[in-house]
């Protein structure tokens, strides 16, 4: 049976080095509840960028009831996204373009 394994303090000190760099570049209006660095995700399993496994017990608009990587969702996810994928970085150039001309004209 598996059981969650604690490797390190927590968080651990890869994980602790990407949550300072986190704080320091992303919004603060992105709350996190807790100091997890999540890694990989199987079923009802998560293991941090440290190695430590824990079981799941988070649910949310991200979490369905399938569990994390379930094979059939991984599989119909994966076909669709060789077949198409958006890519934002394009329309966030263009339109910072369009602001940068913007403030030259007025």
């Amino acid at each position: 049976m598996k059981k969650p394994i604690i490797k390190t303090e927590l968080p651990g000190p890869k994980a602790s080095k990407l949550i300072s760099i986190d704080k320091d570049h992303v919004s603060p209006s992105y709350t996190r509840d807790y100091p997890l660095v999540v890694e990989k995700g199987e079923g009802i399993w998560v293991q941090d960028v440290d190695g430590n496994i824990f079981l799941d017990f988070t649910a949310g608009i991200a979490v369905c009831a399938t569990g994390h990587c379930h094979p059939r969702v991984s599989r119909q996810s994966s076909s669709r996204l060789r077949s198409f994928c958006i890519c934002l970085e394009r329309t966030s150039i263009t339109l910072l373009k369009l602001y940068w001309r913007k403030s030259w004209l007025t």
